[in-house]
Parts: structure tokens; C-alpha cells; sequence
């Protein structure tokens, strides 16, 4: 009757390891034993698997917010995705990245870092609009540019290269340097077909 042990073993019936066939609703069961005893984090698990394998998206997003008032961190990462996504409730990108950050999930919440730039390049574009702050511009426009540079660093997709290459192009975050911007476009032209 150990909640850790309910998690694992539900861990090996997902992912179907040592002979074992996946078997998902046996592993809903053994999460749900495990939450009951005390162990948050596979509230984590269980949201994703509503959301991954059963599509059903209210239900990954209620199970996730229970997971969050629990206190588990994983949780509040992907309800924050959830809540940026409109997965399950109305779409809310400014709160669920703020969410996400929130979290303290910066081992997890890395997946989104293409969400997370495109969060802070809004706030440096509202700032520049509004008010013109040079050292806020200048610290949003840097966490822009980190976001955006650790999505390309981790995976080249069309939308990691053009937000990198964007940055060099503009100047945000980074000196302006149009030829570096071309560079890495061109560096993957299979992207851009």
C-alpha cells in the first residue's frame, strides 16, 4: 500500500516495460491509489494521460488543478500550459505562461521555452508602445532572446529558428546583427520551403 510504489508500477503499465503490455486503465487506477495515499506527483502523470492518450481535455485540466492545490509543481507547470493553450478552459496565454513560471518547474517547464519567449517579446513590445522604459525594455527584450535561444538549442523547428533569427534581426536581446539573423536562416532552408 505505498504510494510511491502504486506511482511505478503504473509507470511500467504506461510505457509497457519489461514484457508488460500498456495497459492505461490499470495505470489510471494505480495513479489514482497512489494520489489517495499521499503521493501529489502522480496527479502530474494522470493529467497527462488524460490529456496524451484519452483526448479528454476537461478532465487533464481538472486533474491537473488538483494536482496544483496539492502543491505539486509538475502540475501547476501543465496546468499553466493547459490554461496558455485553451486546453480545457478558455485560452489565457499571458496567465498560463505566468503560471508556468510560477511553477518552479525549470527542469519541466524548458519544453515551453518557445511559449515562454513568445511571452516575454509581447511584454518588450507593449513596453516599448507604452511607456518607453529603457532598462524594463532592455531586460524583457534579454529574457526574450534566452527563451527563444534555449528552443533553438534544444530543437530545430521553423518556429525556434525564425523567433532566434528574429531577435538578431531586430536587436532584441542582442546587438542587431542582420547577417548572423541571415545566417541561421539559412543554415536550415528545408524549414522554409
Amino acid at each position: 500500500n505505498n504510494p510511491v510504489a502504486y506511482h511505478k508500477y503504473a509507470l511500467l503499465f504506461i510505457f509497457g516495460n519489461f514484457n508488460i503490455d500498456p495497459d492505461f486503465e490499470l495505470a489510471r487506477n494505480l495513479l489514482e491509489k497512489s494520489i489517495k495515499n499521499g503521493f501529489y506527483f502522480s496527479y502530474f502523470i494522470l493529467a497527462r494521460l488524460f490529456f496524451e492518450v484519452d483526448k479528454n481535455y476537461s478532465l487533464a485540466f481538472k486533474t491537473a488543478q488538483k494536482g496544483t492545490i496539492n502543491g505539486d509543481k509538475y502540475s501547476q507547470c501543465l496546468l499553466g500550459y493547459f490554461i496558455a493553450h485553451g486546453i480545457g478552459i478558455e485560452k489565457d496565454n499571458k496567465k498560463g505562461i505566468e503560471i508556468i513560471l510560477e511553477s518552479g518547474a525549470s527542469d519541466f517547464y524548458e519544453i515551453f521555452s518557445t511559449d515562454i519567449g513568445i511571452y516575454y517579446l509581447k511584454l518588450y513590445e507593449q513596453n516599448i508602445q507604452s511607456c518607453n522604459k529603457v532598462e524594463n525594455k532592455d531586460m524583457l527584450g534579454e529574457k526574450a532572446f534566452e527563451w527563444f535561444e534555449k528552443s533553438f538549442n534544444k530543437n530545430k523547428t521553423k518556429a525556434s529558428v525564425n523567433n532566434y533569427a528574429l531577435c538578431f534581426m531586430k536587436g532584441i536581446g542582442v546587438h542587431k546583427n542582420i547577417k548572423k539573423a541571415n545566417e541561421i536562416i539559412n543554415s536550415f532552408p528545408n524549414l522554409f520551403d
